[in-house]
């Protein structure tokens, strides 16, 4: 008998201890503090997981199933896009910084550790921003794709896995640092 749906290669979903390293579940209220005093407060929206199937050739009918999470956090201008997604050769990890919809990216292999870091990603053990002390904090250069319409633009992110996004650095020396978080 011949079946139309093909054949399951491969079932990749995100571990508990992945799932863990976005903290937030939806609600909170993450507020931020820039260089010259300026306050900005984020709300994180619902969190998402999808299970999906995709396939593994344009021209074939067999597939495998993979697993993403994400949560938005925003406000009326910024937006930051945690996402977690599983892989067939590597799970990842992304942070999407927006500003009115103009998009910097930086990734992660996931699970967050030392071990999996590559060029120009950073691991600090403790990092202190806005005299508070982070550990186990993780850096990446943010990109951006074609021209950048605004200036300064966002240049690298600093990331806890217990606190989410801690710092974003600018291309005007300029700083966001975590003011605090209203879970």
């Amino acid at each position: 008998m011949y079946s139309c749906k093909g054949k399951l290669m491969g079932e990749f979903y995100l571990s508990s201890e992945m799932k863990a390293q976005i903290p937030f579940k939806g609600g909170e209220i993450i507020y931020f503090i820039d260089s010259n005093g300026k306050t900005y407060s984020l709300k994180a929206g619902e969190k998402y997981n999808e299970v999906f199937e995709y396939p593994m050739c344009n021209s074939c009918k067999d597939y495998s199933i993979y697993e993403r999470e994400w949560i938005i956090v925003s406000d009326e201008t910024y937006k930051m896009l945690l996402k977690m997604s599983s892989g067939t050769d590597m799970y990842s990890f992304s942070i999407e910084y927006s500003i009115n919809g103009i998009g910097f990216d930086c990734s992660f292999r996931s699970p967050l550790s030392q071990d999996n870091l590559r060029i120009n990603e950073l691991y600090y053990d403790s990092l202190v921003v806005n005299n508070k002390t982070y550990h186990n904090v993780f850096s990446d250069t943010l990109t951006h794709i074609g021209s950048i319409g605004i200036d300064p633009y966002p240049v690298r992110c600093y990331y806890s896995t217990e606190f989410g996004i801690v710092k974003i650095s600018f291309s005007d020396s300029t700083s966001w640092e975590l003011k605090n978080i209203e879970w």
